[in-house]
């Protein structure tokens, strides 16, 4: 659906803000804003899209989630990357990346706060996580693939973890980790970046 509507736009004037913004007010999406993408999600949809220019740090997740397919605790995911070619007229930008994902719930705010101290006595501990098990709530599989995203997983040049209840969702009652990395914002980054700052934050 979401391919089909950008290939309209192709060759049009649209910036990305009109082009959301359009399908938005046809009641046929909702969206997200992330700091260098856009979540767009088709209503009564089991699905999402994520969209983004560049980005080193999710393209570092998507390979640690394509080795570890049957993991509950990472996201699905439910398409291969494609490159979409779009101009936007206000940028150098000649394409996207678009990816489907499974569509998962947020966490409510007793568990978005028990993910942030989780992270911090992470921090605290040097991201032993051997510390954290059996230390709380959180069940010990989603300790296990944190600490591999955080102790095994090798990360690109100026790619970051980026930990914390925003990039954490659930899937029924099981946690599930979104975009755990933060990536290079260099370059045309920032030109997407400056087409997302028209939706506010």
């Amino acid at each position: 659906m979401l391919l089909k509507e950008l290939a309209r736009y192709r060759s049009s004037t649209k910036t990305i803000y009109e082009i959301i913004t359009t399908l938005v007010k046809q009641g046929k999406i909702d969206f997200a804003k992330g700091s260098v993408s856009i979540v767009i999600a088709p209503r009564g949809k089991p699905y999402v899209y994520r969209i983004w220019h560049e980005d080193s740090g999710y393209d570092s997740f998507l390979s640690f989630v394509k080795k570890h397919p049957s993991n509950k605790h990472l996201v699905k995911l439910l398409s291969r990357v494609k490159k979409v070619n779009i101009n936007f007229p206000r940028s150098r930008i000649k394409y996207v990346n678009v990816v489907k994902l499974e569509k998962l719930e947020p966490l409510d705010s007793a568990k978005a706060a028990g993910i942030n101290r989780f992270f911090d006595s992470l921090e605290k501990v040097g991201y032993y996580v051997d510390d954290l098990k059996g230390s709380g709530w959180l069940p010990d599989s989603f300790l296990q693939i944190v600490e591999e995203l955080i102790n095994s997983h090798p990360l690109p040049s100026g790619v970051l973890h980026d930990l914390h209840e925003g990039n954490v969702m659930m899937r029924g009652k099981d946690l599930v980790i979104t975009d755990p990395f933060l990536g290079d914002t260099r370059g045309d980054t920032i030109v997407f970046d400056s087409e997302l700052e028209e939706f506010g934050e």
